[in-house]
């Protein structure tokens, strides 16, 4: 039997395990599709919780610890800056010793434990990393240079397994340039990170971590789905040796571009990995997310742990079906939305409507009077289409609500909606909405609900 993993390794109890097998996390809510809970072959994790074990869910590489800094980073407003020249063709040793300084080590802390991983500078306070990498993350610490610094999501894809964190403050290390073309089949190429490794914060242990193996792209377009069932497509297969920690390292040529970041890889049943089968997000995935994350950027909220009693409606938790670098960005800005709904902060609510929206829906107060009863259960990001500062986003979402303020009386409903989603220059907003049906009855799914059930697979 074959497992295809992320390049993750877990520790808990003090204890180092490479992360493989499978493990999923589940929707509680209606079920609108496959939940895009994701785990790593390649992290490591430290620390325990009821989270996904780490001997069967491999899981980025995170660390549940605060990050040594409490620097605070800025929304980002204006391009990224040019990117260090890439260097004429030269020997690896070379390559390696000039490069070494943009490559970090990361330490993602999660309600579970904490996790490692690797990225690389694109700026001097923009690192890239594989979005399964700072899944859940409730604090990101990076060394990088020899130093320690904060850092928060600024975009993700999982769907890609990409993602750009912003530094609390600049770094001075080697900013890599990204191949915006393509990788050809045999270009020759060096991985470079931190395999496992579960010591960000002491710079001797993690100086003699970072690692480096050479090999050659072996093919391209791959698609492949993980063990814990998310599917990446568009990825390029590699044959260098590749290990748990090292995941969203670069793949550099010998020009010192980024051909490609490290993703996971092929293992049997009891851990061994496949030689040849390592996988990685191509270049111009990489450039493509980075360019518009650096103009549009939204940062994530840090997950909060909650250990206290459940609360009266199973927890909003989004699945996202678009490949779209902005559909990470989009679906918080609607999720914030049903969110504050839920708990009644319809100010808050409202604020994500442009001004336009603002006047259709009119006032704050009569908006929200038809919302009292409400509260959204379930919510899927079909699509999302278009460039720029205009997108649209194709939702599918449940909710609950008194039948008198239902469709037809309905008690619960399943909504098909397309939204216009306009950037700020902060975050996205709502500026207009249609329905692609009218809502469909779930009335009886909610019946069934209780307030200990899962839903979803």
């Amino acid at each position: 039997m074959l497992w295809v993993l992320w390049f993750g390794v877990a520790i808990r109890g003090g204890e180092v395990m490479a992360a493989i097998g499978a493990g999923t996390k589940t929707l509680r809510a209606l079920a609108l599709g496959a939940a895009t809970a994701l785990t790593v072959s390649g992290c490591i994790q430290l620390g325990g919780g009821s989270g996904q074990p780490a001997a069967e869910t491999p899981t980025a590489s995170t660390t549940s610890s605060s990050p040594d800094t409490d620097e605070t980073p800025t929304p980002i407003t204006t391009p990224r800056s040019t990117p260090s020249p890439s260097p004429a063709p030269k020997e690896w040793k070379t390559l390696v010793k000039e490069t070494r300084s943009g490559v970090a080590h990361l330490q993602v802390g999660t309600c579970d434990g904490t996790y490692f991983g690797t990225g690389f500078l694109v700026d001097d306070d923009l690192i890239a990393t594989a979005s399964h990498v700072i899944d859940d993350a409730n604090s990101i610490t990076v060394r990088v240079d020899d130093e320690l610094i904060s850092a928060q999501v600024l975009g993700k894809n999982p769907k890609a397994d990409i993602a750009l964190l912003k530094l609390a403050r600049s770094s001075g290390g080697y900013q890599f340039s990204v191949l915006e073309t393509p990788p050809e089949l045999g270009t020759e190429i060096v991985v470079m990170g931190f395999p496992d490794s579960t010591e960000v914060k002491d710079a001797e242990i993690s100086d003699n971590a970072f690692t480096t193996n050479r090999g050659s792209i072996a093919a391209e377009n791959q698609i492949v789905e993980y063990n814990t069932g998310v599917t990446v497509s568009n990825l390029v297969r590699y044959d260098a040796s590749t290990y748990p920690g090292i995941s969203g390292g670069p793949l550099i040529s010998q020009d010192a571009q980024v051909v490609a970041l490290v993703s996971g890889g092929r293992f049997s049943a009891d851990g061994n990995q496949f030689s040849g089968w390592s996988f990685a997000a191509p270049g111009p995935s990489i450039a493509q997310a980075v360019e518009d994350w650096s103009l549009r950027g939204t940062y994530s909220e840090m997950k909060e742990c909650n250990n206290g009693p459940a609360d009266e409606w199973p927890a909003l938790e989004p699945t996202i079906d678009s490949t779209h670098p902005q559909a990470v960005n989009i679906a918080q800005s609607l999720i914030a939305h049903g969110q504050d709904i839920n708990a009644g902060n319809y100010a808050a609510a409202y604020e994500i409507f442009t001004p336009r929206m603002q006047k259709r829906v009119r006032s704050e107060d009569e908006w929200a009077e038809g919302l009292k009863t409400s509260q959204w259960l379930a919510w899927n990001l079909v699509d999302v289409t278009g460039s720029g500062d205009s997108l649209t986003a194709r939702v599918n979402f449940a909710t609950a609500q008194a039948p008198e303020y239902g469709h037809e009386g309905q008690t619960c409903s399943f909504w098909d909606i397309k939204y216009t989603m306009l950037w700020d220059g902060t975050r996205w907003l709502m500026d207009d909405l249609k329905k692609m049906s009218e809502p469909i009855d779930c009335s009886a799914d909610l019946e069934d609900m209780t307030h200990t059930d899962e839903f979803g697979d």
